[in-house]
């Protein structure tokens, strides 16, 4: 057999499967298939009506005999009506039981094709053959291409040649009305024929118009569904973007906050109304002008105005809100401006960080350094005065010593002790140059203390012995001032110091007493142990210190006023030479009263020396 024979026996076996298969099963839907199926019923029902109407006019009212057809009606008897009857009723029963379950669908079509079929053959049959109905063949396959089925217009035609053959068989002249001839035959197979192949192209042609728009369709809706997943995607990650940046705005450490860019505030986090004071909604019915500090509105408003002309893309400030209990914070202001596709502003991205610790520290430091620098005008001064001090001291200090001895002279002159008047002058003189030569020694005391230059001799000694020898140095003082010196003294209190420095505390304590208290007064020296101290005691019944007094009492040059505000005599230096011999030995000074004109008392406490 021949390659040839092989390709024309592949073509049939082709042209045959063409006729087992649904060729149109992928495009069901887009056919209407159930629309036109259900028309397709309705049509065949009509059928049958119209049949149970020719059945009634032609067999029971015997219309053929008074209204007969061009070529003749045939009166059929009743069996036959009901035979033709029942037919049709089978044939409607069928396609509507059948309708959705029978499948493939191209197996209901080809039922369908036959029971359109069956009612064209047995309008014929009931009309006696009449001519008018044998184009209810042609309507059929006519009708049969709304399916898009190119083989039902086929199928229908050998359907129809089996029925007329059968009919031939029957009675020729049902078929052929002027007689079976090969040209009657011919035009019949011609005629059906022609109908078939019409149906052919006008479904193939439909069919390759559906598949082209159904695969446009399907490539589109396919594409619709890869834009809707990408859109779907895209959206995902804008949600999930707008989450992250929500998560991240209310959780910032720091205040963050959406402005509108008429100043409202749009979101605003928790670290920012902790900032503020104020809650989220009491925030968001405010603007930010609401709680800028008026001072700092000015400029805060410049520089979004610049913003919002695009002269800058964003700015930082620190400025002042104000606490929602009426306190200025400082804040740290980063702002910038997000404008939409059209570059209109939408909001602002404000971040507020409390700087309010980091100003007061600034404050504190500037302040601290200001401090610093008065300090060290003051050191410098202090220096300045110490080194006036020093020098001023040592130049009175020159001229004394040749001035005592001429004093020292003038008191051994025969003429002077001879004459009552020289003497009296002499010890005046003598008074005034030991008052001189105090104040020199003071003066020089003081400069070396501030600077650091006072030294002790230390030694092992007899408190009480010192004062004794301070008791002697004023008793004089004391008897021309009429007051009354009291000495109380624990014996055996060892103290480890500079003999002369503690003789020279004592002294100044027993001459302010003696200087500040009136006549008929009382001036009191107690020594005692106290506390692993030993310690001593000047009271006196004098004119008292006031409490303002007492706070500046051992400041240099502080001096004391009696009740007529008057200032007493002396350099104010002596208490401040005291506290700090006193401390310079380990010990300390304090001074005490109880108001003015009820005394006062000075005790000086210094440590015990270690058992031997």
């Amino acid at each position: 057999m021949t390659s040839g024979s092989h390709g024309r026996a592949g073509e049939r076996r082709g042209f045959i499967a063409a006729f087992l298969v649904d060729l149109n099963e992928p495009y069901e839907e887009e056919m209407r298939y159930r629309s036109l199926d259900r028309i397709s019923l309705t049509l065949l029902w009509a059928n049958l009506a119209l049949l149970c109407l020719l059945l009634g006019y032609g067999t029971l009212l015997r219309g053929a005999q008074w209204s007969p057809s061009p070529l003749g009606w045939r009166v059929l008897s009743t069996g036959e009506a009901l035979g033709a009857l029942l037919v049709g009723l089978l044939a409607c029963t069928a396609a509507t039981l059948t309708r959705g379950r029978l499948r493939p669908h191209y197996a209901y079509r080809v039922l369908l094709t036959a029971c359109f079929i069956t009612f064209s053959a047995l309008h014929v049959l009931v009309t006696g053959g009449a001519l008018e109905w044998h184009f209810h063949f042609f309507i059929v396959l006519g009708y049969l291409t709304i399916y898009g089925d190119w083989r039902l217009g086929w199928i229908g035609l050998a359907l129809t040649g089996l029925h007329h053959a059968a009919f031939s068989a029957i009675d020729p002249q049902w078929v052929y009305v002027q007689g079976e001839t090969l040209v009657t035959t011919l035009v019949h197979a011609l005629l059906l024929g022609g109908m078939a192949v019409a149906a052919t192209i006008l479904c193939r042609s439909h069919r390759s118009n559906l598949v082209v728009r159904v695969k446009a369709e399907r490539d589109l809706q396919a594409a619709n569904e890869r834009l809707s997943l990408v859109d779907e995607s895209k959206t995902a990650r804008l949600r999930e973007s707008e989450e992250q940046f929500r998560l991240a705005l209310e959780n910032a450490p720091i205040g963050m906050a959406l402005v509108a860019p008429d100043g409202r505030w749009l979101k605003v986090n928790r670290a920012l109304c902790d900032i503020v004071g104020y809650s989220q909604q009491e925030l968001l019915s405010k603007s930010f002008q609401d709680i800028t500090h008026p001072e700092d509105l000015e400029a805060d408003l410049g520089l979004v105005k610049r913003v919002l002309a695009g002269e800058l893309r964003s700015y930082q400030l620190e400025k002042r809100y104000l606490h929602r209990d009426g306190h200025a914070i400082w804040i740290l202001l980063s702002v910038s401006l997000v404008r939409d596709t059209t570059g209109e502003p939408r909001y602002f991205i404000s971040q507020i960080e409390d700087i309010s610790a980091r100003r007061e520290a600034e404050v504190a430091r500037v302040h601290a350094a200001e401090q610093a620098a008065q300090v060290e005008v003051l050191q410098r001064e202090d220096r300045f005065k110490a080194e006036f001090m020093k020098m001023a001291a040592h130049e009175l200090r020159t001229p004394l010593t040749p001035l005592k001895m001429v004093i020292f002279m003038m008191r051994r002159h025969p003429r002077v002790q001879a004459d009552g008047d020289l003497l009296r002058w002499t010890d005046i003189l003598d008074r005034n140059f030991t008052r001189v030569h105090r104040l020199v020694e003071d003066i020089l005391d003081a400069s070396r203390i501030q600077g650091a230059g006072l030294g002790l001799n230390r030694e092992a000694i007899d408190l009480n012995q010192v004062v004794s020898d301070a008791v002697l140095a004023v008793d004089e003082a004391a008897a021309r001032g009429q007051l009354r010196l009291e000495v109380e003294l624990t014996p055996d209190l060892p103290v480890l110091g500079d003999p002369d420095r503690l003789r020279q505390v004592v002294e100044n304590l027993l001459s302010n007493a003696v200087k500040f208290t009136p006549p008929s007064g009382t001036v009191k020296v107690v020594t005692s142990r106290r506390d692993g101290h030993v310690s001593l005691k000047v009271v006196d019944s004098g004119i008292g210190i006031s409490a303002a007094t007492l706070k500046d009492l051992f400041k240099p040059f502080n001096q004391v006023r009696d009740r007529n505000e008057r200032t007493q005599l002396g350099t104010g230096l002596g208490l401040y030479i005291a506290k700090s011999l006193v401390e310079l030995h380990g010990g300390r000074l304090e001074g005490s009263s109880e108001g003015p004109g009820r005394g006062a008392t000075f005790q000086v406490l210094l440590p015990s020396p270690p058992a031997q």
